[in-house]
């Protein structure tokens, strides 16, 4: 709950209104929703992320500065 409101994950419909491809998703860049995330990411330790957005297609990953 956040201010009263149940939070879920978006469903696939959801993410693909968004011009998004789910499992393919993320959330740089993304506009039309809001992103939460969990405060301990930060202090987790070898992390990376990609930013291809696309299935067919994997860009190179760097790791999340923490």
């Amino acid at each position: 709950m956040l201010d009263g409101a149940c939070l879920r994950p978006m469903t696939a419909q959801e993410i693909t209104a968004l011009g998004a491809v789910p499992g393919f998703a993320p959330p740089i860049g993304l506009s039309g929703a809001t992103v939460f995330a969990d405060c301990l990411v930060a202090d987790s330790p070898n992390l990376v992320a990609a930013r291809s957005g696309r299935p067919d297609f994997a860009s190179r990953a760097r790791p999340v500065p923490g």
